[in-house]
């Protein structure tokens, strides 16, 4: 899963994910795996994880990723038991989406400034064409 590319040459070709396939063929109805749009593929997690009494991860971490997981267990469970095992990978709840917190408030100041740079350098701009 950490390397997989989601076999990009079959999606450009319009076919699902070979994974995805297989799964299909070898359980049919029971297959675990779905590939398709975020939204449907959120929208039918959601629906499942209410009627059955499942778990989500994926929805949140990281700001929310394109892989979404459902499980019986929690995954605080599941991740306590990867920690025990010192399993390389692991499932943390909290995981910090790396983008979002660059941008932190320090970020957002320096953003504006320069935004509100470019603004003041365009009304000078258009304010010396008037008065040359």
């Amino acid at each position: 899963m950490y390397k997989c590319d989601l076999c990009k040459d079959r999606i450009k070709k319009g076919q699902e994910p070979a994974c995805v396939v297989a799964c299909k063929e070898r359980l049919g109805e029971k297959a675990v795996f779905t590939f398709g749009l975020r939204e449907q593929i959120y929208d039918m997690t959601l629906k499942r994880a209410k009627n059955e009494g499942l778990y989500i991860y994926g929805d949140r971490q990281n700001g929310g990723t394109s892989t979404l997981y459902l499980s019986k267990i929690p995954f605080e469970r599941i991740n306590n038991a990867l920690k025990a095992h010192n399993e390389r990978f692991q499932m943390p709840l909290k995981v910090e989406n790396k983008i979002e917190s660059t941008f932190n408030p320090i970020g957002k100041v320096a953003l504006l400034s320069g935004a509100l740079s470019m603004v003041g350098a365009i009304v000078g701009a258009i304010k010396s064409k008037k008065n040359p």
